[in-house]
């Protein structure tokens, strides 16, 4: 009998993961603090960037992508890479959280898909008092020991709000998140999901009708 090809899988390609490369990579990099691919393609403002909450969270590369660099238990792993009609993460990095500066005083973490998202919705719902953090899309196995850690680290009573696209992949990930909260065992904490109302919907979109003055954007949660 002939061997049949088709049912043998395909070799695998190793994963490199290269975290000497992502470190030289961002020590390579800027602050940003305006971009014209954020202020006039996404709604978001270079005052937003360059607030205590954001400056120095965000970079620029060489080819002027905006970088949202993730970190890990370990310190820098990767970045997300966004510009114009492009989307990317580091090569040879790997997703751990991007995160806003912190204070002590922080009342809430908004956790988002991307941190453009985390940027729209800080825009649309400003509060002097919340901390943002993005994972970059659906969770790689390390990183709910990274959310569960960013929960656990807020302050008594504070709220944790979920703020994912509107679609199945980012109600999913509601779920997942849920379900970290609550085996942190914190139980004064308050997590909320909130999503656009639109099906589909992310908060950049809804950040982009409502600069139009002609759709008002969904009521801020209490």
């Amino acid at each position: 009998m002939r061997p049949q090809p088709d049912l043998f899988a395909a070799a695998l390609e190793p994963i490199t993961r290269d975290r000497a490369r992502v470190l030289l990579e961002l020590a390579r990099m800027k602050p940003l603090l305006s971009h014209a691919y954020l202020e006039e393609g996404r709604g978001i403002p270079a005052p937003l960037l360059s607030s205590p909450r954001f400056a120095g969270k965000i970079k620029s590369d060489y080819r002027h992508n905006v970088i949202f660099p993730h970190a890990d238990q370990d310190g820098p792993c990767g970045y997300e890479i966004k510009n114009k009609g492009f989307t990317g993460f580091a090569p040879g990095g790997e997703k751990g959280l991007w995160f806003s500066a912190a204070s002590k005083e922080d009342t809430a973490l908004v956790i988002a898909e991307s941190g453009i998202d985390a940027l729209s919705y800080a825009r649309v719902f400003p509060d002097e008092n919340a901390r943002y953090a993005s994972i970059g899309g659906a969770m790689n196995p390390g990183q709910p020991d990274l959310v569960s850690s960013a929960i656990r680290k807020m302050h008594q009573g504070a709220k944790v709000i979920l703020a994912m696209d509107n679609d199945e992949a980012g109600r999913d990930l509601v779920g997942q998140i849920e379900a970290l909260a609550q085996a942190t065992g914190r139980t004064d904490l308050t997590i909320r999901r909130h999503l656009p109302e639109g099906e589909g919907e992310d908060w950049n979109d809804v950040l982009r009708a409502g600069c139009g003055a002609e759709a008002p954007v969904p009521a801020a949660l209490p």
